[in-house]
């Protein structure tokens, strides 16, 4: 999905257009009147809820310049300028633009409780909150057959004997899909999955901050005519806002049963498996228009938005939003001073805390292994099991284990940043270094990963929608200086420079992780003008609020990757 300004695909800008969201300030708002450029642009970012007679906001411009983040929808959204150049806006909203739809309640009809469920909803909606919480330990993790996405799946039992078997599918935003990760959540639920079993029912995950959008998703489920349930996540988040949503009122529209849920007070999970008692599978609604040509075309969109618009407006609180927390804390994280500043300082905090607290920890399970190692020695006759003991297993096995203290902590670091919300705005205020040298603003994500290993940096590219762009970031993630490389440059540094004191050390030891991430930059870009020429991918990034981390979760990932570590290092 490559977007340029002078792409053939993009048409002329006609005359009666003369203002592009680029233009505007911050602080200033339009309404948007028409979109340009590639078919699978113009589709991605109206699913985003960028439709024409939508209002537009800018929010706030990067530290660089570029990108910039418009509030779209009640949400916050980044893009590049050179995208914005293809949203043309109008000062006013005339009636023929954004004509009003009353919406009518969905009929439909009881459908029996299913077997085997799926999990769906946009990425950051709560999904993986709440699939914890139904399945609690009852779950599994692995690969889907004959690819590298991961595939979760648990088990959840009702008040009777049923068992719902609960598959958690990746986060996507529509069912026009355009990541790998996505393919599978679509495929899925069109039972074309290779390998997995048909799901006889769906549990949509809508995040009540961003219900206009989410419920795009449920509009595309609804078609395919299987029982749902909306279980509608951080209600509290949306009541603090000031845009509370009525529930019941959303239930009557949609037609099928609404739970609002609050995974970190466990709120609402006994009402969801009661619920399950009674789902429904809802008709296709009014968003249907008489002269679509395809599933997921410019006109489709904008009938479903219809359609979701009139739905918004009479369920969520009418007053204005209020200024809340995260918006707070934008003002200083994403700054266009002192945003550069905040994020040196967390990433030099991030680092400190994994040198700091691993060595101690590595230490310890050095001498464990290394105890280990002396009894097995001693009590142990000579022969062909002591030596696959010793140097096999010990040796090599222990060897990997080492590191381990330092592989955690730099996940927990990543997770804990992840959940809080502000890895996206990394992401974002680096965006404008990373695509000079070819890279998206995701890479940063994967190409952080890769400083604890290469392997968990290069699987954390799949998010990255672009083929071009994710196969960039895992060319270039094994030039990062990972934690198996520590002990070597310390054994180098020790020897040739130790009488020149400490601080030429640490220089040293900065200078070898600086030239890892130089040479990914220069292999980057050598591959962008070489062997991936390719036009740039959209940027759109979401920007949710930020949020306090759940633990428990966290202690998940960070378990979870570890033991991936082991398993590709062994």
């Amino acid at each position: 999905m490559s977007v340029t300004a002078t792409s053939s695909a993009v048409i002329d800008q006609p005359d009666s257009l003369e203002k592009t969201l680029s233009q505007l300030q911050v602080g200033q708002r339009g309404y948007i009147q028409k979109i340009e450029g590639p078919e699978a642009f113009r589709q991605r970012i109206q699913e985003m809820g960028l439709v024409p007679g939508e209002e537009i906001y800018v929010e706030r411009i990067a530290p660089l310049g570029d990108p910039i983040v418009i509030r779209i929808q009640g949400y916050l959204l980044g893009l590049r300028k050179e995208e914005a150049q293809l949203i043309y806006l109008s000062d006013e909203l005339s009636a023929d633009e954004n004509p009003q739809l009353m919406a009518d309640p969905l009929h439909s009809q009881k459908g029996t409780i299913p077997g085997i469920m799926a999990l769906v909803g946009n990425p950051n909606s709560g999904k993986t909150s709440l699939f914890n919480g139904l399945t609690g330990l009852h779950q599994r993790v692995g690969n889907y057959p004959g690819i590298t996405v991961e595939k979760r799946e648990g088990a959840f039992q009702l008040d009777g004997d049923e068992i719902i078997q609960l598959l958690d599918l990746p986060g996507t935003y529509s069912m026009g899909a355009t990541s790998p990760e996505e393919k599978i959540a679509v495929d899925i639920l069109n039972n074309q999955a290779i390998g997995v079993e048909p799901v006889e029912g769906v549990i949509i995950a809508m995040d009540a901050n961003n219900l206009a959008r989410n419920l795009l998703l449920f509009t595309q489920v609804a078609d395919l005519g299987l029982p749902i349930i909306v279980a509608l996540t951080m209600c509290d988040m949306a009541l603090r806002r000031g845009r509370p949503v009525n529930t019941e009122k959303l239930e009557q529209y949609l037609g099928v049963p609404v739970i609002p849920m609050n995974a970190k007070k466990k709120q609402g999970f006994t009402e969801l498996k009661k619920a399950l008692h009674h789902i429904r599978k809802p008709s296709s609604g009014q968003w249907h228009s008489p002269n679509e040509s395809s599933d997921h075309n410019d006109v489709n969109i904008r009938a479903r938005y219809r359609w979701i618009s009139s739905v918004v407006n009479d369920v969520v609180g009418k007053q204005d939003a209020l200024l809340t927390f995260s918006d707070r804390l934008d003002k200083l994280l994403v700054h266009r001073v002192a945003g550069l500043a905040f994020f040196a300082a967390i990433m030099t905090t991030v680092f400190f805390i994994i040198y700091t607290l691993a060595d101690p920890l590595m230490g310890m399970v050095e001498d464990g292994v290394g105890n280990l190692g002396n009894f097995l020695f001693s009590s142990m006759n000579e022969g062909a099991l002591k030596s696959l003991l010793l140097d096999g297993i010990v040796g090599g096995v222990g060897g990997v284990l080492v590191f381990i203290p330092q592989i955690a902590l730099l996940f927990l670091c990543i997770a804990l940043l992840e959940e809080s919300g502000y890895l996206a705005r990394a992401a974002f205020l680096l965006d404008r270094v990373l695509a000079a040298f070819g890279l998206h603003g995701k890479s940063f994500i994967p190409m952080l990963s890769s400083h604890a290993c290469a392997i968990p940096g290069i699987m954390a590219a799949r998010t990255i929608e672009s083929d071009r762009d994710r196969k960039v970031t895992m060319f270039v993630a094994p030039f990062m200086s990972c934690g198996a490389r520590l002990p070597v440059y310390t054994l180098l540094i020790g020897v040739f420079l130790a009488p020149y004191g400490a601080a030429v050390q640490s220089f040293a030891l900065m200078a070898c992780y600086l030239t890892g991430i130089f040479a990914a930059i220069l292999v980057a870009w050598a591959l962008r003008k070489t062997a991936l020429r390719e036009p740039p991918a959209a940027f759109l990034l979401e920007l949710p609020l930020y949020q306090s981390p759940q633990l428990l979760q966290v202690f998940r990932v960070v378990f979870r990757n570890s033991m991936l570590f082991v398993k590709k290092a062994t």
